[in-house]
């Protein structure tokens, strides 16, 4: 008996041609989203999982016991996190935020639009290769994603993801994707390269930072299926964490204590000079919080959880959003 390595899991996914999903039927693997073609995915974790729900009957019996659970609905929910590399999750903020991608200065950006919002879904493998036994994750949308900067290390990502089934394939049908595109190769961001602006202004007091999108989900359940009739998709909110160093100016408390709305721009690179980039773009964002912990003769740290709200100004030098990524490794 072979005993699965998690060193050899390889994971590989794919968008669908269409974005909809029939509200009785579940899109056919024989021909959706397509066995050929695909994207090999570097992560550091996955945690994909089939959940279903289950009814206990409620019945009072002589034997005071339990007779009766049935399973009702079924869904496919988790996250995928990886070290953040330019031109290799692009695809995925893309569907996050519902944009279209439109070529940049160099490369090409996405913002989460006021109209025309885009329904994608796509299929994740997670194929054993030591089994060759594969999970394929079926006609799945991502629903946020969570970005995160450190004061030492390596930056990451988290995408949250909600789909309709998972199928079990091994021998010859496994794996699903044939011929995926090899994996990026592009060298992780870290804290050494890159600068954060507060107004358009460079500033060299935050440690550390964290930018969150979330958009409302549900799978909700029907009678008669157990498969969801779709993936419903709500209200993107947009927020996180910037952690100061406490200075004379007071900046993070002064922003805070008078409800001031800022830009800020962050940009991390994956080398210390040159190299590619991501800039994470918010227009306006509101201080909600600045927590100070006094930390003996240490450098004493302002915790600011933020708010980033849709801009509609007139500064054509700021996207019309809340929030606007910008990946120089992504190619036409």
């Amino acid at each position: 008996m072979t005993i699965a390595e998690g060193s050899g899991v390889s994971l590989r996914y794919k968008f669908y041609s269409v974005g909809t999903m029939a509200t009785n039927t579940e899109a056919d693997t024989a021909t959706a989203p397509g066995a050929t073609g695909g994207q090999v995915l570097r992560y550091t974790s996955a945690s994909l999982n089939l959940r279903v729900n289950n009814t206990r009957s409620a019945e009072i019996l002589p034997s005071r016991q339990v007779r009766s659970s049935r399973r009702t609905s079924r869904r496919v929910e988790g996250t995928i996190g990886g070290e953040l590399s330019p031109g290799t999750y692009f695809d995925w903020i893309e569907a996050a935020l519902r944009g279209t991608r439109a070529s940049a200065t160099d490369g090409f950006s996405v913002t989460a639009p006021a109209s025309g919002h885009v329904r994608r879904k796509l299929a994740v493998e997670r194929y054993n290769t030591d089994l060759d036994k594969s999970r394929l994750y079926t006609e799945m949308r991502v629903t946020g994603f969570r970005l995160s900067v450190p004061a030492e290390g390596n930056s990451t990502v988290e995408f949250m993801v909600l789909g309709r089934n998972r199928k079990t394939l091994s021998a010859g049908a496994a794996p699903y994707l044939t011929g995926p595109t090899a994996a990026t190769t592009t060298e992780v961001c870290n804290s050494l390269g890159g600068s954060i602006s507060i107004d358009g202004v460079a500033v060299g007091l935050v440690t550390a930072a964290t930018v969150s999108v979330a958009t409302a989900s549900e799978a909700p359940a029907v009678l008669g299926q157990a498969f969801p009739p779709d993936i419903l998709l709500g209200t993107t909110q947009v927020d996180g964490t910037l952690t100061f160093l406490l200075d004379d100016a007071d900046t993070a408390a002064t922003i805070f204590e008078n409800e001031t709305e800022v830009s800020v721009t962050l940009v991390v690179t994956n080398a210390t000079t040159g190299g590619d980039s991501i800039t994470i773009e918010l227009p306006r964002v509101k201080l909600n919080s600045a927590d100070e912990d006094i930390r003996g003769d240490l450098s004493q740290p302002v915790t600011c959880a933020f708010q980033a709200l849709e801009y509609l100004g007139g500064d054509s030098d700021k996207p019309a959003s809340t929030i606007r990524i910008t990946d120089t490794a992504v190619a036409a």
